[in-house]
């Protein structure tokens, strides 16, 4: 089991960054993030829906 706990400081300066490649390529089976400093409308489709 892949359990990965992430404070990305802004979750969408760390899509940017590639955070969605880094998940697809580690497919964790449970990740917390923290600090993601975003509200749910300023979100990506990508991010909201997979």
């Amino acid at each position: 089991m892949r359990l990965y706990s992430w404070n990305v400081n802004g979750i969408r300066a760390a899509e940017r960054k590639g955070f969605l490649d880094w998940l697809e390529i580690t497919k964790p089976d449970i990740l917390c993030v923290q600090e993601t400093k975003a509200a749910v409308d300023q979100l990506s489709d990508t991010l909201l829906n997979g």
